[in-house]
């Protein structure tokens, strides 16, 4: 993919007010036998890739049908067993083997079965969920606000599943983030100690004033009665010293440690290129009322400015597509730190990404995912232990209706190389719900996580259209598969063989004699060995040059 970054302002501008509602084709190696001499063509090494091979793609809410709030704020999240949505107006239960849908019901229902009752006027919002696989356990949080009047001193609720099955009892709190401010945009971040939760604060003035950070002991929150009493708050962090955002990593293989923060310097309403992210720690998280936080230190990055508003065919209003904020979650693999946001890359939107190393910031490598006709817009990532990344996003162009796309890399020599996009859901139709800025609101995230026990199986939750004016929610499974490589060489009895992983066992080795022919590719007859890990086949050369292939059926 281009790795290009524009220092130009945005040729557009927006309000500077911040809101606060809210055909896979097989890529085969190739190499060739010189049939009548047996003479070996060099082959350069390539780069080792993974290709995406779609699993269960499933529709889940369709706004209108069975949610009526908006944006979605697109949320959920993969277990044992079951995909859970957790989107703004709505809470449901997929049956993660046939996409089936167990359990549905409103997000104010949900509290309301988990112990938490809203006050009269009031509605809930900004959906963040965690299933964490070390506990077995789920973890739910959003904002609760009065839908009548500006109300300081707004609740953050938070709810724990008794079990690893989600449609089972669920136990919820609730608590006041900052009693002087309205709390905005919470975040959610897990490790091996502690949840950390983190919102944007506005005054009585509804200006923008910093934000606030909450440490909550996860043995405090695994008790027959949860509990929020013991937790530790950071409250106000300025945006001059700590950024916009605070986004906590999600850090599921970890040991006890310090939990990580990422975030923007500004939102980026300023139009100005920013050429630095910044990262600070918490320190005994789990501590009683205890935890200690860190100075943010920046990490420099190549410049980005605010992403554009996509286009949409036939002159339909522009998507609002949201500001530089780390919307979605960072993900933490090991000792490494994934994040992507949006940014504007030759006047087209685009996405960012970042590998850091959690330990001491350094930068390790960045890149664009761009596209010579479409705009890329509210991306999520996640990493696998193996090395595994994704990107799951939404996109769209003056011909192209917003779809859902991913990209996927693979890790080799501490590399990392993304691949194309992969078109997961095309969009049918234009999309319009203007606003008082003429755009039409979309977002305001999405979600992807790693299965859990499977580093190469993903599953993103991504908004797409699905009629005129009307979005729906589309869950897909990813399953990474890693590209293998052929090779080709002298045997006894002048015989040739051609060699591939074992691994790659569910690929077809196909043959061809003319690579202008595309149809002449057929399936080689003999079948494979296996030995020490590998397959391979034997055979006398037939007096033609041949080329071969592996491909997926």
């Amino acid at each position: 993919m281009p790795s290009e970054n524009s220092n130009s302002p945005p040729p557009r501008h927006r309000s500077r007010s911040r809101s606060r509602s809210r055909s896979r084709t097989s890529r085969a190696r190739r190499l060739v036998l010189l049939g009548l001499t047996l003479a070996l063509l060099s082959v350069a090494p390539l780069p080792a890739a993974v290709d995406i091979q779609l699993g269960l793609n499933f529709t889940g809410s369709t706004s209108g049908v069975d949610v009526f709030a908006n944006p979605a704020d697109a949320n959920g999240a993969i277990g044992p067993a079951h995909y859970v949505e957790f989107i703004n107006g709505r809470f449901a239960v997929y049956n993660k083997a046939t996409g089936a849908r167990l359990l549905g019901k409103s997000d104010e229902a949900f509290w309301a079965d988990a112990g938490v009752a809203l006050p009269g006027g009031f509605g809930v919002s900004d959906p963040r969920l965690i299933f964490d696989p070390t506990v077995g356990r789920w973890f739910a949080a959003q904002i609760d606000y009065n839908t009548s009047s500006d109300n300081l001193g707004n609740r953050c609720l938070l709810a724990v599943s008794t079990t690893a099955d989600p449609t089972a009892a669920w136990h919820a709190v609730a608590f006041v983030p900052s009693a002087n401010h309205f709390t905005d945009f919470p975040t959610l971040g897990i490790n091996a100690d502690a949840l950390l939760i983190g919102g944007l604060l506005f005054d009585s003035k509804r200006d923008a004033v910093g934000s606030v950070l909450v440490a909550i002991s996860k043995s405090d929150l695994l008790t027959t009665t949860p509990t929020v009493a013991n937790r530790t708050t950071f409250t106000p962090l300025p945006e001059a010293t700590h950024g916009f955002i605070l986004h906590p990593a999600i850090h599921l293989d970890s040991a006890p440690g310090d939990a990580t923060i990422l975030s923007i310097p500004t939102d980026g309403y300023d139009f100005q290129p920013q050429t630095n992210l910044l990262r600070f720690t918490i320190q005994n998280a789990a501590a009683p009322g205890a935890a200690t936080l860190s100075v943010a230190s920046p990490i420099p990055v190549p410049a980005f400015n605010i992403p554009i508003n996509p286009p949409q065919p036939n002159n339909i209003t522009n998507l609002d597509d949201g500001d530089s904020r780390f919307s979605s979650a960072i993900s933490q693999a090991g000792n490494l730190l994934y994040a992507v946001h949006g940014a504007q890359i030759n006047s087209r939107a685009a996405l960012q990404w970042f590998k850091i190393n959690a330990t001491d910031g350094t930068l390790l490598q960045s890149g664009t995912i761009t596209h010579t006709n479409l705009h890329f817009f509210y991306p999520a990532i996640a990493a696998s232990t193996n090395g595994f990344v994704v990107i799951a996003f939404n996109g769209c162009s003056a011909s192209s209706f917003v779809s859902s796309y991913a990209v996927a890399a693979d890790t080799v020599q501490g590399s990392t190389t993304f691949g194309p996009p992969v078109l997961l859901k095309a969009g049918v139709a234009t999309y319009s719900a203007p606003t008082s800025d003429g755009t039409s609101r979309w977002g305001d995230y999405s979600a992807i996580n790693v299965a859990p026990a499977d580093p190469t199986r993903f599953w993103t939750i991504q908004m797409v259209v699905t009629a005129r004016d009307e979005w729906s929610t589309q869950i897909t499974e990813l399953r990474l598969i890693t590209r293998p490589t052929l090779t080709v060489a002298r045997a006894a009895n002048n015989t040739a063989t051609v060699t591939w992983p074992a691994t790659a066992a569910s690929f077809r080795l196909e043959a061809n004699t003319n690579l202008a022919l595309p149809a002449a590719w057929s399936p080689f007859p003999q079948t494979p060995v296996t030995n020490a890990g590998t397959l391979s086949v034997t055979f006398p050369p037939s007096g033609l040059q041949q080329f071969f292939r592996l491909k997926i059926p």
